[in-house]
């Protein structure tokens, strides 16, 4: 990582490597041959202050296996402007991650999590095409005593698209109410697209 007073540069990769041991399944780039592109990622992030309350944020991602088929081709996952209200309000605009789950802003960096992959029962990669969207989000956050609450509120469209899948989803809008208290977090999220 490196950073000076208004801007930082960080990146960040989970590297793995293993093999299926039938050699008539496949699944996420793993075959009966050892491979290392299965869950391996590469990221690169720059952020910095533009005004007092204002900062601009942007993410690349080069993945082993990703959905247009390529290997570790760079894609731009994250470019938004952020603007803090007020302590409570935030408000973003541009490309952001599509909050499906509780980790889903950090779900390409393994060591913010405690497993080796995320359980496949709930972080499904059925869902990657759409990891990202195009729009805005409010959110509220506030504490009272041990407990908080992050209200989420985003609208947005997606427009991707391979040889065999196209995702068009315009418009989308959804939202999040988190609760946290101590170890405990209560977690609600919708989402509606193409209504």
């Amino acid at each position: 990582a490196w950073a000076d007073d208004a801007w930082r540069l960080s990146g960040f990769a989970s590297l793995s490597a293993g093999k299926i041991q039938d050699d008539e399944l496949s699944y996420l780039g793993y075959d009966d041959e050892w491979s290392y592109k299965g869950d391996s990622v590469l990221g690169l992030q720059l952020s910095g202050d533009l005004a007092e309350r204002l900062s601009f944020n942007i993410q690349a991602l080069a993945r082993g296996v990703n959905f247009e088929g390529d290997e570790f081709k760079p894609e731009l996952e994250w470019m938004f402007l952020r603007y803090q209200l007020n302590s409570n309000w935030r408000l973003r605009a541009g490309r952001m991650r599509t909050p499906h789950y509780l980790y889903s802003e950090t779900l390409d960096v393994g060591y913010s999590y405690v497993w080796v992959r995320p359980p496949v029962d709930v972080y499904s990669g059925t869902l990657a095409p759409f990891s990202h969207y195009d729009g805005l989000d409010l959110a509220y956050i506030k504490d009272f005593n041990d407990t908080s609450l992050d209200v989420q509120i985003f609208t947005g469209r997606m427009d991707r698209k391979n040889d065999n899948l196209k995702v068009n989803v315009n418009p989308m809008l959804g939202g999040n109410l988190t609760l946290h208290n101590g170890p405990y977090t209560l977690r609600y999220g919708r989402l509606l697209a193409g209504f």
